[in-house]
């Protein structure tokens, strides 16, 4: 932490004159806030600009009163006129003079020392619940609402261990052992680290904390407390070469194409977390959405080539204090979407939802596969806990040779065995599922890049915030279902497009390939569009006659 000069070209004043925005000045750990504004009655004088000059002190969010000094006096704000040639020439000549005649009155009151005398006995615990709300208001904008009830929480939790800290001697031992209970609730918390000792590397709610630390501490800055350069030092500790080089490599928290049926096929299905598993990967939702789909988000959608499905993401599976319970807020504001299911599988989640119907049992949250009607939430929480161990333990005993070895032959650095294991083993998550839907999406979708990003949930930074778009219609949905299945997202082979010759159906979607039913005595033309370079045309038929006529522009021949 730099100190500040005890002139007009403190820290605040450097700022301000590179920008030329002279309308904040500090000194002394007193705040000088200018406001201007040029008045009639001093046009054509050497000094037209009027400044009017608040003071705040340390630790204070409102402006000095006259009362403040003397306690005979109204309770208006304190404030001094300046006139001056410019905003500059009031700035840089005349508010020092007034900073060293403030300062002095100040000092005569007494009213600094109480201040820092108020200051110097305040609990760090009870500034930071305190002022919680306008920390993440401040540094933390524009983050979406679950991530900043996440900071709230984790707030409130350090608040608790700030408790009995003077924030103006946090360094040396009591910086230490502040750090070392945030570690130690935090393994304590959470199932991952329940085996951390000191030294390890610090659990995740930890660092988070660490984070938000930071972030208040620089609030305390802003209101004048006195915070040792000690607590302001980030962690730039860096990870291993072999960490990092495991990181770097995609390829590992993706399923390569060759493996991904292998996995699939390999599941139990007696396994609880299979279903939910297959539908996470045909759907490319986060595994907390699938957990948190209604029965009332799956739709069946009949048309004229058959039967499709689709599943509404509206909410998910919360987190930390609300572990086990549904909200209806997803992520991010893109999370709100529709998604279409393959065929098998919303024929597979019909025959459930018939089941249920005729057994008299209802369930609202579609993913309980089991037959147990009395299924509750606690049950939902324990499968949720116990949902990646088991998935972890199905993929490594099943596709150690499919999956592992190529994995390791990918590496940028070389393991033994054991750790590979370790490594892999962590990587090989539900999230790695929608890694692979994505893959699919941007390698055979006709979508372009900005609208996969939105139908996959992501954050849009241009979106304002909870700004829903307008829901898509039936006949929007249903073509949307057939897009995905003719482009074979997640699937072997695509879909094919089956319609009949002269029948009025609309426009056709891109596809692959089209069966055509040609009645008996009938003469029809069919125009095929070329969809990307280098696309190839093959015709096939059987008991019918094709002619091709011409070539028309930016357009494959039309066949007769």
């Amino acid at each position: 932490m730099k100190k500040e000069k005890d002139t007009c070209q403190g820290r605040n004043a450097d700022r301000n004159t590179k920008n030329e925005t002279y309308t904040s000045y500090r000194q002394d750990k007193i705040t000088y806030h200018l406001s201007y504004d040029r008045p009639s009655f001093r046009k054509g004088t050497d000094e037209p600009v009027r400044a009017r000059v608040n003071l705040r002190l340390p630790g204070r969010k409102r402006y000095l009163h006259k009362s403040d000094l003397d306690p005979n006096a109204s309770d208006t704000p304190l404030d001094r006129v300046l006139y001056g040639h410019s905003e500059k020439d009031i700035y840089t000549h005349k508010l020092p003079s007034l900073a060293a005649q403030m300062q002095a009155e100040l000092q005569a009151s007494g009213l600094v020392e109480k201040q820092a005398e108020a200051l110097q006995g305040e609990d760090l615990g009870w500034l930071i619940a305190t002022h919680a709300e306008d920390i993440l208001a401040v540094s933390c904008s524009s983050v979406t609402e679950n991530t900043r009830a996440t900071y709230r929480a984790r707030m409130l939790q350090l608040a608790k261990l700030c408790r009995g800290i003077d924030p103006t001697r946090l360094h040396g031992d009591v910086l230490e052992g502040l750090r070392y209970k945030v570690r130690e609730a935090a393994a304590q918390n959470s199932r991952h680290y329940q085996d951390w000792q000191p030294g390890d590397e610090d659990p995740s709610a930890a660092r988070q904390q660490f984070y938000l630390l930071g972030l208040a501490l620089d609030y305390l800055i802003g209101l004048g407390y006195d915070i040792p350069a000690d607590a302001l030092q980030r962690d730039t500790s860096q990870a291993s070469p072999q960490a990092l080089a495991l990181q770097r490599t995609d390829s590992a928290r993706c399923y390569p194409p060759h493996a991904f049926h292998a996995m699939l096929a390999a599941l139990d299905p007696d396994e609880l977390h299979t279903p939910i598993l297959l539908t996470q990967a045909f759907t490319g939702m986060r595994i907390a959405e699938v957990c948190g789909l209604l029965w009332s988000d799956f739709a069946v959608l009949p048309g004229w080539q058959g039967v499709q499905y689709m599943i509404r993401v509206s909410g998910q599976l919360g987190d930390g204090s609300r572990s086990g319970m549904r909200i209806d807020t997803p992520k991010t504001d893109n999370g709100y979407r529709y998604i279409p299911l393959p065929v098998w599988l919303g024929q597979q989640l019909a025959q459930r939802r018939q089941k249920l119907a005729l057994t008299g049992r209802k369930l609202n949250l579609l993913p309980i596969w089991l037959d147990d009607p009395t299924a509750s939430r606690e049950e939902i929480a324990e499968f949720n806990r116990k949902l990646m161990d088991s998935y972890r333990q199905s993929a490594t005993d099943a596709l150690r040779t499919t999956l592992y070895e190529p994995l390791r032959r990918a590496r940028a650095f070389v393991f033994d065995a054991g750790a590979q294991d370790r490594q892999l083993r962590e990587m090989l998550t539900p999230h790695s599922l929608r890694r692979r839907y994505l893959t699919d999406l941007y390698g055979r979708s006709m979508e372009t890049p900005e609208e996969i990003h939105r139908a996959t949930g992501h954050a849009d930074p241009e979106r304002k915030p909870r700004a829903r778009r307008c829901a898509p219609n039936r006949d929007e949905q249903y073509r949307m279902c057939l897009r995905y299945a003719l482009a074979g997202i997640g699937l072997a082979e695509p879909a094919v497009l089956c319609c009949e010759l002269g029948r009025d159906d609309g426009i056709v979607d891109p596809c692959l390939r089209l069966e055509l039913t040609v009645p008996p005595h009938t003469r029809g033309q069919v125009v095929i569009y070329e969809q990307e370079p280098g696309t190839t045309l093959q015709v096939s038929a059987s008991g019918v006659v094709v002619t091709e006529t011409n070539r028309l522009p930016q357009a494959q021949p039309p066949f007769q």
